[in-house]
């Protein structure tokens, strides 16, 4: 362990970091939520120096003053940040978030919106693809099912080009954790969906640039239980090698798990990280700087003040 921080709003609630992407100077920037005396929580971005230092702090409350939730961040060529949540709309609902923010803190624009026919909508994440569209997955409710997984294309400029849902066959509930994307313009999508007497399996889904489905992957634990993929990524590191974070449970409490495989994966190392005191602790991002140094984001219980945010560097 290089450094670690956890940032705490003192307010005695919960506060989480969800998502971590860096340029190749070093700086990076983190995503997710805190506690607020106006609502339950408020949307949360910060952009670091390699070291740790705070260029800026922007948050974000909704109009219908519940919870903003910030997942899932990415940087274009220029170094400026897409940003996918959700926020508490007006009518009291939850609107899908995407919003762009530049190297020094100032908003471009931002798209609220529900999936078609859906009353609340949530953004787990965004990429960006070889020609610059912005890609967010997530899902949505609906009519036939708890929740479907929802994907939703924008042009660079904020204007949407497609959406497109999935749901599994045991009409339960289906989500989107992750995305990632290739040259030729094919996504693919991490989570779940729920498969009769199995509870949730991990799925996986590969699309074409239109959002048309070429494939899908289920799988089911040993156990049958609930199963699931946070986050997917396509040659992150030069040898292609994938880091992955989530949690794991080590002596009833759940840990940060950082994991990294070669392309063919096979595991090169693992690393539990207890919080320090009863948890649960998260990972919940994971990405490689250019100079192979690994940022991880997430929360972990200190036993002081609920769970904290928590951003660490980590060596190769």
């Amino acid at each position: 362990m290089l450094w670690e921080q956890t940032i705490g709003t003192g307010v005695m609630a919960v506060d989480e970091g969800f998502g971590v992407v860096g340029d190749d100077e070093g700086n990076f920037t983190v995503v997710g939520y805190t506690g607020s005396l106006e609502g339950p929580t408020n949307g949360w971005i910060r952009r670091y120096s390699p070291m740790g230092g705070a260029y800026w702090t922007a948050t974000h409350a909704g109009a219908g003053l519940g919870n903003d939730h910030m997942f899932g961040v990415v940087l274009d060529d220029d170094g400026a940040a897409y940003i996918g949540g959700y926020e508490s709309a007006a009518d009291l609902t939850n609107n899908g978030l995407l919003r762009k923010i530049d190297t020094f803190g100032a908003d471009l624009w931002s798209s609220s919106f529900d999936a078609p026919g859906a009353t609340s909508t949530i953004v787990q994440n965004v990429a960006i693809d070889g020609e610059g569209a912005v890609i967010v997955v997530g899902y949505n409710d609906s009519v036939a099912a708890s929740n479907e997984i929802m994907l939703r294309k924008y042009s660079a400029d904020g204007m949407p080009v497609w959406t497109r849902g999935y749901g599994g066959t045991a009409l339960g509930s289906d989500v989107a954790h992750g995305v990632s994307t290739t040259a030729n313009g094919s996504l693919y999508v991490a989570g779940y969906e729920s498969v009769a007497a199995e509870g949730t399996n991990m799925w996986l889904g590969k699309y074409d640039t239109d959002g048309n489905l070429l494939w899908s992957r289920s799988y089911n634990g040993a156990a049958s239980l609930d199963d699931y993929l946070i986050s997917v990524v396509t040659a992150i590191a030069p040898n292609g090698d994938l880091v992955v974070t989530g949690g794991e449970m080590n002596a009833e409490i759940r840990d940060v798990l950082i994991r990294r495989y070669t392309a063919a994966g096979d595991m090169r190392w693992s690393r539990h990280i207890p919080g320090g005191a009863m948890g649960p602790n998260y990972g919940r991002s994971v990405m490689i700087a250019g100079d192979g140094m690994i940022y991880v984001t997430g929360s972990i219980d200190t036993g002081v003040d609920a769970r904290d945010i928590w951003v660490a560097r980590i060596s190769p």
